[in-house]
C-alpha cells in the first residue's frame, strides 16, 4: 500500500564541513530548479517549442530566514562558499500498517552569499533576518537515496539516478 506524506515534522540546519548546528533557523527555502531553455521552431513544425538545454540551469538561490539576527546568520555573509546541510524528518502515513512513520530528508547545498538582510528593529517584534545564497551544488536525499544532484562547477546534473550530462561530458 501507499505511504502518504503529511508534514515536515522537524528539521535542523548545519553549517560548514564540521557540521556545527545553526541555532535559530525559521525557514530554509530550497532552490527552484529552472533549466535554461532554447526555443525551437523549424520548417515543418506547427509553431515553436521551448526545450531545456540538458543539465544547464538558471541561477539557483536558497534563502535562510531567522526571526532575529544571530551570529550564525551574520557569518553566512562572508564572500566564500558555504556548505549547508539540512536534516529533516518527513512524517508519512503508512496505510498498510495504519500508522505514521518518519522518513529522513537531507538537503546539502553549497554556495556563496548573494544578499544579506539583517532585518528591521521594532520593539517587541521579530527582525525577519535573511540571507540568500547562490547555490552551485545541491543534493536532495529522501530516505537515504539521492534523488537530485547538481554541481555546476563539475558539470553534473543527475535526477533519479540518471546523469543527464554523461553523454555531454563524454563528448567534450
Amino acid at each position: 500500500m501507499a505511504q502518504f506524506p503529511q508534514v515536515l515534522n522537524n528539521f535542523n540546519l548545519y553549517t560548514g564541513v564540521t557540521g556545527a548546528k545553526f541555532i535559530g533557523v525559521g525557514t530554509v527555502k530550497i532552490p527552484k530548479i529552472t533549466p535554461l531553455t532554447q526555443t525551437v521552431k523549424l520548417a515543418g513544425m506547427s509553431g515553436e517549442i521551448e526545450l531545456p538545454v540538458l543539465g544547464q540551469l538558471a541561477s539557483t538561490s536558497a534563502t535562510i530566514s531567522t526571526p532575529t539576527l544571530t551570529k550564525d546568520m551574520v557569518l553566512l555573509a562572508v564572500q566564500d562558499a558555504q556548505l549547508l546541510t539540512a536534516r529533516g524528518a518527513i512524517q508519512m502515513y503508512d496505510a498498510a500498517i495504519g500508522r505514521n512513520k518518519i522518513v529522513p530528508l537531507t538537503v546539502v547545498m553549497r554556495g556563496t552569499m548573494k544578499n544579506f538582510e539583517p532585518g528591521q528593529l521594532e520593539k517587541g517584534a521579530g527582525m525577519d533576518s535573511s540571507v540568500e545564497i547562490e547555490v552551485d551544488y545541491l543534493m536532495l536525499m529522501v530516505d537515504g537515496m539521492p534523488y537530485l544532484l547538481f554541481d555546476k562547477w563539475n558539470n553534473l546534473y543527475t535526477v533519479g539516478g540518471v546523469n543527464y550530462l554523461a553523454e555531454v561530458n563524454a563528448a567534450i
